[in-house]
């Protein structure tokens, strides 16, 4: 369409728009068109070369960054109205997520995130310092990327950003236990050839497979069609693997259980950090006010009567019996003798 003239056409404002986006590893595309008699007309189009930080994103980041790219530049267009977006990476199928967690980052916390959030119907929870396991998932998966980078990087460790790709790329096609399959095939619904299975035994299965255009293309089309089947076995697996591993994990939990009024001692994490010998990392005895469902504590500090709140995983029972800071002997007493 771009090839024949008129190139550019004036938009008709009862009919749909459509975004067509596009990424590659140094620019990204946009194009703001309509269907005129079922045939494509452009009304604008626009680009942006990425800096060095952008380039460094994934291939759906890159994707995701385009379409935000396309709706701030034809904002004015689509305005209030019916639009549709066009992209050719297929990771984008997933839709709208249903829950995203984060940590208590400024950069998740403010005003314009909480509407984006709002606005599409997403919960989004924050995890605490006291429970940083709740990014569990997404830190194993930046665990094995950064294991991966550490065997390919340079020993001055400057060109990490240009070995991501093949980190990510190497990353996506393993296969990962919790899932039952890898990432690719979550994606495309079908597992991964690599150039060296082509080299090996692999490659006559792979020559028979390809042999008949349409056997693969009904084949193709098959997978395509039980790709949601697919992301639900996933899912499930993760499920299955998860609960197993909570089990596993409670075995070795330690409940604590406090009452009112009774005596714990409270972990000072600045001794934890700054530590010295032969001193205990453990201050009090606190009295317990008050317990509440959460898991926090309300304990008062018997030298000053101040009263705060701490986590109930900091606290432990005390024991033993409570000895004043300062001891005075009467010289005054009477002295028995026998």
């Amino acid at each position: 369409m771009l090839t024949s003239t008129p190139i550019m056409q004036p938009p008709d404002w009862s009919i749909p728009f459509e975004i067509m986006c596009d990424a590659r590893d140094g620019a990204i595309g946009a194009v703001l068109g309509q269907r005129k008699d079922k045939k494509p007309v452009v009304i604008c189009y626009a680009s942006k070369t990425l800096n060095s930080a952008q380039k460094n994103y994934t291939t759906t980041g890159k994707e995701l960054f385009a379409v935000v790219f396309a709706l701030e530049k034809f904002r004015s267009y689509i305005l209030g109205l019916q639009i549709v977006v066009f992209t050719d990476h297929s990771a984008l199928k997933f839709g709208t997520p249903r829950a995203i967690i984060s940590d208590g980052g400024s950069h998740f916390r403010n005003q314009p995130f909480e509407a984006l959030m709002k606005k599409y119907g997403i919960t989004h929870k924050i995890s605490t310092p006291y429970h940083p396991q709740t990014n569990g998932q997404a830190e194993l998966a930046n665990r094995e990327i950064k294991q991966i980078l550490e065997k390919i990087v340079n020993p001055t460790r400057k060109d990490w950003s240009l070995r991501l790709t093949n980190a990510l790329w190497a990353y996506h096609t393993a296969y990962k236990s919790p899932l039952g399959m890898s990432p690719y095939r979550l994606v495309y619904g079908k597992p991964c050839h690599l150039r060296v299975e082509l080299e090996q035994k692999a490659y006559l299965a792979i020559k028979l497979f390809n042999f008949s255009l349409a056997d693969a293309s009904t084949l193709r089309k098959l997978q395509l069609n039980e790709l949601e089947e697919v992301r639900n076995d996933a899912y499930e697996n993760s499920r299955i693997y998860k609960e197993r591993t909570k089990i596993f994990d409670e075995k070795n939990i330690l409940w604590k259980n406090f009452e009112t009024s009774q005596l714990v001692l409270l972990y000072n994490s600045r001794l934890h950090l700054f530590p010295e010998k032969l001193r205990t990392k453990w201050t009090g005895p606190f009295i317990i006010k008050r317990v509440f469902i959460c898991g926090t504590v309300q304990v008062e500090d018997p030298k000053n009567g101040n009263i705060f709140k701490v986590n109930g995983e900091s606290l432990k029972p005390y024991l033993g019996i409570c000895v004043p800071e300062d001891e005075t002997v009467s010289l005054n007493a009477p002295v028995y003798q026998d």
